[in-house]
């Protein structure tokens, strides 16, 4: 029991170290949000084009759901047929 008191006491203290060691040393920090709307390449790159991605999956996933229910629609008709 006081083992493992001790290994959560010293994970807790060595955790901040490893936040901060997440944080890149050689890239400029400023602190202030990216402006989208200041340039249109980037409200294209990071708006436009990330949703019609998602836009255009889910389409695809209800189209294939769509042809999924038809094929199962088809095959069940197919073996009601060829029942005597």
């Amino acid at each position: 029991m006081k083992q493992r008191i001790a290994f959560i006491a010293a994970m807790l203290l060595t955790a901040h170290n490893l936040v901060f060691a997440q944080r890149p040393t050689h890239l400029p920090y400023n602190g202030e949000p990216v402006g989208f709307l200041e340039n249109p390449v980037n409200f294209i790159v990071f708006v436009v084009i990330p949703l019609l991605i998602i836009v255009l999956y889910i389409i695809w996933r209800i189209k294939k759901h769509k042809e999924k229910k038809e094929y199962e629609r088809i095959v069940k008709e197919k073996i009601e047929k060829e029942k005597p």
